[in-house]
């Protein structure tokens, strides 16, 4: 039998395997919740899903507003400094650390992404949103003329009414798919007992 004395290593013996305790604690908080991501993730993040999300409506207002991308972008940005802020604002408070929200925030966000992705079900959501905003920032009996005069302003703001809007739904998604989680967790507990 090889016995090692002192500092010597043998190079031969498995790696030390880490314990659930240790590989936890390099990616959660001394409370165990999970290790915030840096402010340039967080930017990453939400610039990568508002760009996809925005995209089958950048594509259907391209035409109507007469080519006014940087409007549209602008109004993209906005949106994605909104949720960095939120992102950063809420990230301590207690309803943020459930696990429970934060898979429903994923199963959501995750949900438009595949939805802007699979155009023929992106363009008709977007779109529904588009004719809504449209209505909204145009007034109900002259949507034909804010369509043939979409200056900056007018497509900045039916760009931030649309996001609104689609928020709203995903919002309502997000609140369904709570509530449908918290049924089946009631139920699951009342069967272990």
């Amino acid at each position: 039998m090889n016995m090692l004395s002192g500092n010597q290593i043998n190079t031969y013996a498995p790696a030390r395997l880490t314990t659930e305790e240790e590989s936890a604690s390099s990616s959660t908080t001394a409370l165990g919740v999970p290790a915030a991501p840096s402010l340039g993730r967080l930017i990453l993040r939400w610039t990568v899903v508002c760009s996809i999300a925005a995209a089958p409506s950048f594509f259907l207002g391209y035409d109507v507003s007469k080519q006014q991308t940087t409007a549209m972008s602008l109004g993209v940005l906005i949106f994605i400094a909104f949720y960095v802020m939120a992102d950063l604002y809420t990230r301590r408070w207690p309803w943020r650390q459930s696990i429970i929200v934060r898979r429903i925030l994923v199963f959501c966000y995750g949900t438009r992404i595949a939805i802007s992705i699979f155009f023929p079900i992106g363009m008709m959501v977007d779109m529904f949103a588009g004719l809504v905003s449209v209505t909204i920032v145009a007034g109900p009996s002259d949507d034909a003329g804010v369509i043939r005069s979409m200056s900056f302003a007018t497509t900045l703001a039916t760009t931030l009414v649309q996001g609104f809007v689609l928020n709203l739904v995903l919002a309502v998604w997000g609140l369904l798919a709570f509530v449908i989680v918290l049924a089946f967790k009631f139920t699951r507990d009342r069967l272990m007992r």
